[in-house]
């Protein structure tokens, strides 16, 4: 897969975010440089739009039209998916030649998603995101990060995943990198605790007839073509002690 960085810009400030403080103390990818990957796009490539949030730049369609024009055979866009709420954007993305979301979701309702997103109605946001992307007639995964928080009602997020219509879940760890090491704390669950919920979660899938893929082994044969992966990763040795986190307004 192709990936296209837009760069660390989002609307939701995770508490295990990847990119930690990457999102403030560098700048934003500039058009010349994403039009520059763009421009590299081969027949036949698998593309992905990885953010940051990509829907958050109105320029997204067009470059997914580019790349379209370009040859490629298949174009994701990583997502939070509450762009896609607002009436009509769902079409504009499959009417650029996006034919695949995969969309960021980690918890299996409000209090818990809104928990890990540190933005109040996101959850909402997301699930109106994805009806809309369902409605429209979009392919989607889901991708909901395992912490301390939630391990437990994952068999719980099978079933709301399965009922909002995704093809596939994606169940990576968290990993103690960027954001996530300033709350390791909160968010790290040991492999023994963890376990048991996770194998009742595939049990639940397998019975739904839904594909779960565990870590980041997301190439091995057999896995869905629908998710791109966790991003770029701040070691905590590349920048200052991060600060507290911010809410941010939807």
């Amino acid at each position: 897969m192709r990936r296209i960085e837009v760069g660390f810009r989002c609307n939701n400030a995770c508490l295990f975010c990847a990119p930690g403080t990457l999102r403030t103390s560098l700048p934003e990818s500039p058009i010349e440089e994403i039009n520059r990957q763009i421009q590299e796009v081969v027949t036949g490539d698998r593309v992905a739009f990885v953010g940051g949030e990509p829907t958050l730049f109105d320029e997204l369609p067009g470059w997914a039209r580019t790349v379209r024009e370009r040859g490629a055979w298949s174009i994701l866009v990583q997502t939070n998916a509450r762009r896609l709420a607002v009436k009509g954007y769902a079409h504009s993305l499959i009417a650029s030649g996006v034919d695949v979301l995969d969309v960021s979701l980690h918890g299996a309702n409000e209090a818990m998603h809104d928990y890990h997103t540190n933005v109040e109605g996101s959850f909402r946001q997301t699930v109106a995101g994805l009806r809309r992307a369902r409605a429209a007639g979009l392919t989607f995964g889901v991708t909901a990060v395992v912490t301390r928080s939630n391990y437990r009602h994952l068999a719980e997020l099978v079933h709301v995943v399965h009922t909002l219509g995704a093809r596939a879940l994606h169940l990576p760890v968290v990993n103690p990198l960027g954001a996530a090491a300033e709350n390791k704390d909160r968010l790290v669950v040991s492999p023994e605790l963890l376990e048991p919920h996770m194998a009742r979660a595939i049990a639940r899938a397998q019975a739904l007839g839904l594909v779960v893929v565990r870590g980041e082994n997301l190439g091995k044969a057999g896995s869905p073509q629908l998710f791109a992966g966790t991003g770029r990763a701040q070691d905590p040795a590349e920048a200052p002690r991060l600060g507290p986190r911010l809410r941010v307004t939807p």
